[in-house]
């Protein structure tokens, strides 16, 4: 499978692995500005914790169910 056929299929099982693909990226997006974030305030910062990353994916999780019924629900 190319990079092309990835992005513009409509196969179902190609179109959930984008979506993951994509939610995955954009929670270790949360995780790394999360953490750049605490090494530019902090003089020593510390390594991320186990609650800050499940705020991070509880926010994400937020994130997806707006998205999704915006998307799915109000627009049609």
């Amino acid at each position: 499978m190319t990079l092309h056929e990835f992005v513009y299929t409509n196969h179902k099982p190609q179109r959930y692995y984008r979506h993951i693909a994509f939610w995955l990226a954009r929670f270790l997006f949360g995780v790394v500005s999360y953490r750049f974030n605490g090494f530019l305030l902090e003089d020593n910062p510390s390594p991320i914790r186990a609650l800050d990353a499940w705020r991070i994916a509880a926010e994400t999780g937020c994130e997806v169910l707006y998205t999704y019924c915006i998307v799915y629900l109000i627009f049609p």
